[in-house]
């Protein structure tokens, strides 16, 4: 819902961030952009995509690009391997996750300072912790949202600070509830994987 002033409305930033790495959460991110930029009437919020890649200097972006290239290329079960390691129940994932989250932040801020968005829809766990930090850190009053674009909720996109998250199934509901941080009540809505308007309209027919 957008805030009134007492003469007109005040315009609401929003940021939708995803992560180059398989076309599933870009593919998110370009329909929520797309649903967002349709509504009727809508001069109330600009919408910016971008992905993780966007927040920091360029040689940090290339540098976790490549390496995750690398990665796919010559070693994919390592990929699978940390997967599925990041997802236990062990509290160490989420303690390489903090630590490395810290650094992104830290590269993050200025451009992060620089969009100043009120909103951020996050399609992916990195951006989620990186606009986690950033929150707590430096602006509280930002909103912000994580879109789930699997059947299954991995514990990285679980982060302090999220006030919505938006999953396919309700039985997805239970995975967010129990893995939250203690203390967080985030909202959490079934809405569906979002999909672009030409790929719902061809299903459609």
């Amino acid at each position: 819902e957008t805030p009134h002033s007492s003469n007109s409305r005040q315009v609401r930033k929003v940021l939708i961030l995803s992560a180059p790495v398989g076309s599933g959460h870009r593919m998110a991110s370009r329909a929520l952009a797309e649903a967002l930029r349709s509504l009727p009437g809508n001069t109330a919020v600009t919408v910016t995509e971008g992905d993780v890649s966007c927040l920091f200097p360029g040689w940090v972006g290339r540098g976790l690009l490549g390496l995750y290239g690398l990665m796919l290329r010559h070693c994919p079960a390592l990929y699978a391997l940390s997967y599925r390691w990041g997802n236990g129940k062990g509290g160490h994932s989420l303690w390489l996750r903090h630590v490395v989250n810290c650094f992104l932040c830290h590269a993050a801020k200025s451009w992060l300072d620089k969009e100043a968005p009120d909103i951020v829809l996050s399609t992916h766990a990195t951006p989620t912790g990186i606009v986690s930090l950033y929150k707590r850190n430096y602006k509280p009053s930002l909103q912000l949202n994580v879109v789930v674009t699997d059947f299954t909720v991995h514990r990285w996109l679980l982060c302090s600070g999220v006030d919505t998250y938006f999953v396919a199934h309700e039985e997805l509901v239970s995975q967010v509830q129990e893995g939250i941080p203690s203390g967080e009540k985030p909202v959490v809505t079934v809405t569906g994987i979002p999909v672009r308007s030409s790929f719902a309209e061809s299903c459609s027919e």
